[in-house]
């Protein structure tokens, strides 16, 4: 099994440098690019199939790569068919998926930290509205941070992102399959806290970019472990982020 996952071109909100959390903010053009030249880096992957979260961004995201994909490209031309039809499947929640058999899947457990009443707030130096003084800790250590009421925890989206990788790495039929899953900057460094060599930086330095791509992969034994991190397939100066990058 080996696990592409991605984070979310970049959004409106990205450039803005407002906590976007479970509000569903699409990509802007430049996200959307961003997703169509990772798709072009990632054109001979092999995709079987691919899950995003539940919000708009990522499966933007994911349309974007698969758009580029050659393999997907292939089926498709194949069945003579440009659109997605509702199919069932036994994995999550079935999005959408075109009738050559290629699955797209939402999973609740891979959706961004909900942020609560900070969500839609600015965060950056500019812009900060978020009503907590010591709010930067977020960036520093998540798990030192006094979330709102209604809010999740870094413990919690640890959990949740654990129970997804388990279930997916337990699931029959899918050990020798390669995967694409989009998702968020916090849910990803959530989901690969246990295979840094420090997990107790948790950012690892800064979130992941926008479209930035970590590989997990099986070993011998069935583990899955880390084999590439945060590659990106365009200029990092143009990366909308947090420690630098657009204002």
């Amino acid at each position: 099994m080996r696990l592409y996952i991605i984070r979310h071109g970049e959004t409106p909100w990205n450039r803005q440098r407002k906590l976007q959390g479970h509000t569903d903010i699409p990509l802007n053009e430049f996200g959307e690019s961003l997703a169509r030249v990772t798709g072009q880096a990632l054109a001979e992957v092999p995709f079987d199939l691919c899950i995003v979260s539940p919000l708009t961004r990522t499966r933007q995201t994911a349309l974007q790569v698969l758009g580029e994909n050659k393999r997907f490209q292939q089926r498709r031309k194949e069945a003579g068919l440009s659109d997605f039809q509702p199919v069932k499947k036994p994995y999550g929640e079935l999005l959408r998926e075109d009738t050559t058999g290629f699955p797209l899947f939402a999973d609740q457990r891979i959706i961004e930290i909900n942020f609560g009443s900070w969500e839609g707030l600015g965060c950056g130096v500019h812009n900060m509205e978020i009503p907590c003084e010591n709010f930067q800790d977020f960036f520093r250590n998540p798990d030192l941070l006094r979330m709102p009421e209604g809010a999740e925890t870094a413990a919690d989206v640890k959990v949740r992102t654990a129970d997804f990788l388990r279930e997916l790495t337990e699931t029959k039929g899918l050990s020798d399959k390669q995967i694409l899953i989009a998702c968020h900057g916090f849910a990803i460094r959530a989901m690969l806290n246990p295979f840094y060599e420090d997990p107790g930086d948790f950012w690892q330095g800064h979130p992941p970019y926008n479209c930035a791509v970590n590989i997990l992969e099986t070993d011998g034994e069935g583990k899955l472990q880390l084999v590439d991190r945060d590659r990106i397939y365009y200029d990092p100066k143009l990366a909308a982020n947090f420690y630098g990058g657009k204002e």
